[in-house]
């Protein structure tokens, strides 16, 4: 089970478009980003709440997508609750990152048509720097008595700032 879906882009600073709000009729846009979130998320959840919890919580996750009625687990849905925005940023940077251009057969491409490409960092820097936001007000969270995960490592990287420059 996926911590978010294609319908966290839909509209907002997150927009992409032709994603769509969970309907019948999914997008090629909204294929695009489930593959991103599939790929992203075990990446970000270590980093985000440490390798013992990442993979407690991958677990659970699988739990609930497999099984029809099952248990749930307040504290964990507590903390995956306050981790879906954060990681819906993470999502959205990666692929403001990797916009630009195409793997082909024969090499890198850079894509275009008829709308004018402009440069993705301005909002690559302030999506990165909100999902900082967030991940130091999770990470508070985790180190305060009001969160049951005992244990949970939030790594630097989702708690540092960057800029243009990517100082």
């Amino acid at each position: 089970m996926r911590l978010i879906d294609s319908t966290y882009f839909t509209a907002g600073a997150r927009h992409i478009f032709n994603t769509t709000l969970g309907t019948d009729m999914r997008t090629d846009e909204d294929i695009f980003v489930d593959a991103y979130i599939d790929d992203l998320q075990e990446v970000f959840l270590p980093l985000a709440v440490g390798t013992k919890w990442a993979e407690e919580l991958t677990a659970y996750l699988s739990e609930l997508d497999e099984d029809g009625d099952p248990a749930r687990v307040e504290s964990y849905d507590n903390a995956l609750d306050r981790l879906r925005q954060a990681f819906a940023d993470y999502v959205f940077f990666h692929i403001l990152r990797e916009s630009n251009d195409q793997a082909t057969i024969t090499g890198v491409k850079k894509l275009s048509d008829s709308n004018q490409y402009v440069s993705p960092i301005n909002r690559q820097v302030g999506t990165w720097n909100r999902m900082v936001k967030r991940m130091e007000s999770f990470a508070e969270w985790t180190a305060s008595d009001d969160c049951p995960l005992i244990g949970v490592e939030t790594d630097a990287e989702l708690t540092t700032p960057i800029n243009r420059l990517n100082l």
